[in-house]
C-alpha cells in the first residue's frame, strides 16, 4: 500500500447545537439538521440536549449518518429530560436525519431540541491494510495537550462492515487497542500486529486548539 497521512487534524470541542444552529424540532417526519457534517475530518458522539422548559423523555429520536469511514450508522436515543443531555454511544461524521417517534408540536409552541457532539473519542475512519506478513509503522505526531490511542484488527473491513447499523460499538469491536500507542500524549512511532488488516485513530481528550497528524506504512516503502 502507499503510505497514508490523516491529518492534520484539530479536533472540534464539545459544542451542544453544533448541527443546529436554529434549534431542531419536526412535527413526526425525518428532518435533516441545519449543518449536516463534522468539519475536523472526525467522526464524534452526537448529543441531544431538551430546553430546561419541558422534556422530551417520552421521544424516541432516531437518528441516521454515516461514520468516520462513511459507512451507514444509526441509533435511536430516548429523549433529554427538560434541561438535560443525552449522546450516543456511536460516532457520527455526518448526519442524514433526525426523526421523532411523535411530534415536537408546531408553530409557536414546538419544542425544540439542541443536537451537538462530544469531543471525546472522536475517530478517524479504520486505514486498510495490504494483506502481507509485514508489521505497519504507525506514527502519530501531536501539538498541544491530547490524548490518544491507536487500535488495530485482524477483520477485512469491507467483507466484515456488514453489521446491524444499530450496533452501538461494531465500529470499535472489530479491533482492540495497541500497546504501545494506547493513551498516548506525545509524538510516539511504533509497530502494529503482523496480522492486523485496518488501523484506526481514537482522540480520547484534549485541550481546544491540540492537533494530531496519523501516519501509517505498510508493506515497505517510505513516506
Amino acid at each position: 500500500m502507499r503510505p497514508v497521512k490523516i491529518g492534520t487534524l484539530t479536533p472540534l470541542d464539545t459544542a451542544p447545537a453544533f448541527f443546529n444552529a436554529q434549534g431542531f424540532t419536526s412535527t413526526g417526519a425525518a428532518v435533516a439538521p441545519t449543518t449536516t457534517s463534522t468539519t475536523d475530518g472526525l467522526a464524534h458522539k452526537v448529543t441531544l440536549t431538551a430546553p430546561v422548559q419541558a422534556t422530551l423523555a417520552g421521544i424516541t429520536f432516531t437518528i441516521i449518518g454515516t461514520d468516520g469511514g462513511s459507512n451507514p450508522v444509526q441509533e435511536s436515543l430516548i429523549g433529554p429530560a427538560s434541561g438535560a443531555v443525552v449522546a450516543t454511544s456511536r460516532q457520527f461524521k455526518t448526519i442524514v436525519s433526525i426523526q421523532p417517534s411523535a411530534t415536537m408540536g408546531a408553530g409557536a409552541g414546538a419544542l425544540t431540541l439542541a443536537v451537538g457532539i462530544l469531543a471525546n473519542e472522536a475517530t478517524t475512519a479504520w486505514v486498510n491494510l495490504e494483506n502481507t506478513t509485514t508489521s505497519p509503522m504507525i506514527f502519530v505526531h501531536v501539538t498541544g495537550t491530547i490524548n490518544y490511542t491507536v487500535f488495530q484488527t485482524p477483520a477485512n473491513i469491507f467483507d466484515d462492515y456488514t453489521q446491524d447499523i444499530n450496533d452501538s460499538e461494531f465500529y470499535l469491536n472489530l479491533g482492540a487497542p495497541i500497546t504501545d500507542l494506547t493513551t498516548k500524549t506525545t509524538d510516539t512511532l511504533a509497530n502494529g500486529n503482523p496480522s492486523c488488516r485496518a488501523v484506526l485513530l481514537r482522540v480520547n481528550s484534549f485541550t481546544a486548539g491540540a492537533t494530531i497528524t496519523f501516519y501509517v506504512n505498510s508493506a515497505g516503502g517510505g513516506y
